[in-house]
C-alpha cells in the first residue's frame, strides 16, 4: 500500500516538471520573439548578424537576447589611387596628366602607381619636350626661326632637348645690320645658362644638318681599286664650296686628314681653322683609321670700345681649358648703343665658345662693346668710367676697376681662387 502510494507520488511529480519545462520554453520564445535591437535606425532580432563599415574600420555585429547588439570591429588595408600635387597643392587621380614649370622648362607629369610597389607617384619628365627662344615644344612640333641676317630655319623637336633645324642654301649672301650684336647659346655654367640666344651667321645647309660659316667636312665622291677621290668642303658666307682630293690607297696603317692627306700610324700634325687662326688642334694617328686632335686653340683680345675702355680677367691656369672674361666700360658722357649691354656686364672666350667671344659685332667680331654720345647714363655706375677720358685715369682708379670686376665674376662662381686681372685698355676717343 504504502509502495502505491511512494509510485504515484514520483509520477506526479514528474508530469508536473514536465509541464513546467514546457510553458517555461513557451515563455522564453515569447520573450525572444519579443526583443530586438535598435541600430542606426534599423532593427535587427536576436542572433541576427550584420556589418557596420567607418572609413577604413568594419564592425561584425550581433544582436543579443537583452537587445544590446554586441560589435567586434577589424581594418582593412585600401589603396588611395590618387598623388598629393605640392605644387598646386591637391590631388590628383591615377593616370591624370598636366605640365609643370621647373627651371625655366616645362615638364610633363603624370600620377602612376610606382612600380614594385602599391604607392602612388609623381613622375615628371622632358623626354617628349623641346625648348627654344623661351618657347616649349613637343615631340613632333614644327616652327620657324630666324638669326641676325634674316636665314630662316625650319626647325622640329625631336625629344629630350634636341631640336633639328635646316635653312635654304641661298645665293644672295645677306649682310647684318649696322651695330647687329649676337651671342651664342652653349655658354653654360653649373645649371645656368647665360647666354640664352643664337644666332648663326651665314649659315649653311649640308644636306644632312645646319652649319655655320667657316665650318669644313669631307665626302668621298669615287673609291677605286689604288686610289680614291675626296672632296673638301667648307661653308663660307652660305655658301657651299668643294675641292676634290685623290688619296692612294696604301696598305701600312694610316689615318686620313680632312683635306685629303695621308698619316701614318704615330704620326703628328697640327690642324687650323680655314678662317680663325686663333683655333687650332694638335692630332696624332693612334691606329689605323682612328684619329685623335686635341684642342690647343686660344683666345684673341677683344678690342675695346672707342670712347670707352676694356678690363679683361682670367680665370684657370694657362691653356687651352683658361677663360677669359672682358668688361666693356663707356666713359662719362657716353652710353652702350646695344641697350642689352646694359644687362650684360661681360662677354667670355673659353674652350667652350671654340674660342671665339660670346658677344661681337658683325663688322668687327673682337669688339664686343659700342660707345655712343648721351645725356644720361642708363645702366648701373659699375658699366662707366669714373671720367671722360680714359687716358686720364689714376694707376689707382684703373687698379680698383680691375679688382671689382674680380669681385663680380667671385659673387657668380665664375673665378675660384684662379682669378687674375689680364690688362685694361682704352679705346680711341673720337666726337662721336
Amino acid at each position: 500500500m504504502d509502495t502505491a502510494r511512494i509510485f504515484s507520488c514520483i509520477v506526479f511529480l514528474l508530469m508536473l516538471s514536465v509541464l513546467s519545462m514546457g510553458k517555461l520554453k513557451k515563455r522564453e520564445k515569447r520573450q525572444s520573439e519579443e526583443v530586438t535591437c535598435l541600430f542606426l535606425g534599423e532593427t535587427h532580432l536576436v542572433n541576427e548578424r550584420w556589418r557596420y563599415g567607418n572609413g577604413t574600420k568594419y564592425f561584425q555585429c550581433v544582436c543579443t537576447s537583452s537587445g544590446i547588439p554586441r560589435c567586434d570591429w577589424f581594418t582593412t588595408s585600401v589603396v588611395r589611387r590618387r598623388c598629393y600635387d605640392r605644387a598646386f597643392r591637391r590631388y590628383r587621380t591615377t593616370d591624370d596628366r598636366w605640365e609643370r614649370l621647373v627651371r625655366g622648362k616645362t615638364l610633363d607629369c603624370v600620377c602612376e602607381q610606382r612600380a614594385g610597389s602599391r604607392r602612388m607617384q609623381i613622375s615628371c619628365s622632358g623626354e617628349n619636350r623641346c625648348h627654344s627662344g623661351g618657347q616649349s615644344y613637343r615631340t613632333g612640333d614644327d616652327w620657324q626661326t630666324s638669326d641676325i641676317t634674316g636665314l630662316v630655319m625650319d626647325c622640329q623637336c625631336l625629344g629630350s632637348e634636341r631640336v633639328s633645324c635646316r635653312a635654304s642654301v641661298t645665293t644672295d649672301v645677306p649682310r647684318p645690320e649696322v651695330n647687329a650684336q649676337w651671342v651664342e647659346d652653349h655658354i653654360v655654367y653649373g645649371q645656368r645658362v647665360l647666354r640664352p640666344k643664337l644666332a648663326t651667321l651665314q649659315a649653311c645647309d649640308t644636306g644632312s644638318r645646319v652649319v655655320s660659316s667657316g665650318y669644313t667636312w669631307n665626302r668621298t665622291s669615287e673609291v677605286l681599286t689604288s686610289t680614291f677621290v675626296v672632296e673638301r668642303c667648307i661653308c663660307q658666307d652660305a655658301l657651299i664650296s668643294c675641292s676634290p682630293y685623290t688619296v692612294s690607297r696604301r696598305p701600312e696603317p694610316h689615318c686620313v686628314t680632312e683635306d685629303g692627306q695621308v698619316r701614318l700610324v704615330g704620326e703628328v700634325w697640327t690642324k687650323t681653322h680655314h678662317s680663325h687662326e686663333n683655333l687650332s688642334w694638335r692630332c696624332s694617328c693612334r691606329a689605323h683609321g682612328d684619329k685623335e686632335c686635341r684642342d690647343i686653340g686660344y683666345c684673341e683680345d677683344p678690342h675695346p670700345p672707342p670712347n670707352g675702355g676694356l678690363v679683361c680677367v682670367v680665370a684657370g691656369k694657362s691653356s687651352p681649358k683658361q677663360s677669359t672674361y672682358c668688361k666693356p666700360m663707356c666713359a662719362q658722357g657716353f652710353d652702350f648703343v646695344n641697350t642689352q649691354r646694359i644687362y650684360r656686364i661681360w662677354e667670355v672666350c673659353n674652350h667652350v665658345t671654340t674660342h671665339r667671344w660670346s658677344g661681337g659685332y658683325a663688322e668687327d667680331s673682337l669688339l664686343i662693346g659700342k660707345c655712343q654720345r648721351t645725356s644720361r647714363e642708363r645702366g648701373r655706375r659699375s658699366l662707366y668710367l669714373p671720367t671722360a677720358d680714359c687716358l686720364r685715369l689714376s694707376r689707382y682708379q684703373i687698379q680698383e676697376i680691375k679688382q671689382e670686376f674680380i669681385q663680380l665674376l667671385h659673387a657668380n662662381g665664375l673665378c675660384g681662387n684662379k682669378c687674375q686681372a689680364k690688362f685694361f685698355r682704352c679705346g680711341d676717343r673720337t666726337s662721336e
